[in-house]
């Protein structure tokens, strides 16, 4: 923790993530990193190879279960993980936003604690580029 509070007191050092995944994994610090990184992210976009576009999700479908809602939706060409977000009721959806990012995923659907707001889900190519988002 020490390292990454260093590093956030260093204005000319942008971006810098060079820790052990095993250091990271340790219990102890869970709770410590969820204050120093609120929320989730994206991996950018490679400009150094060939764009490959996703299609966009298709056919989302949204069930409430007891506490929770499964989001489910088919995939398409180019997709490689989904991004569902969730906005809340009465504010316009910043998908740039990684504050609405509630879970990344490989597969087409998503058991999520059921909350107020609305659902949407976005594709990513292998090349981290993202489709538009679909709403639920």
């Amino acid at each position: 923790m020490r390292q990454i509070r260093l590093n956030r007191t260093l204005s000319n050092l942008r971006g810098s993530f060079l820790y052990s995944a095993k250091f990271l994994a340790r219990p102890e610090l869970q709770t410590a990193l969820a204050e120093v990184y609120p929320s989730r992210s994206l991996w950018p976009e490679n400009p150094r190879i060939e764009a490959i576009v996703p299609a966009a999700p298709s056919h989302p479908a949204l069930v409430h279960e007891g506490a929770n809602v499964r989001l489910t939706w088919q995939g398409g060409a180019n997709n490689r993980r989904f991004v569902v977000y969730r906005i809340p009721e009465g504010v316009r959806p910043d998908f740039d936003d990684p504050a609405y990012i509630v879970c990344v995923t490989g597969n087409c659907e998503a058991v999520l604690p059921r909350a107020e707001g609305r659902y949407f889900v976005s594709a990513l190519s292998p090349t981290h580029h993202e489709s538009e988002a679909v709403s639920f």
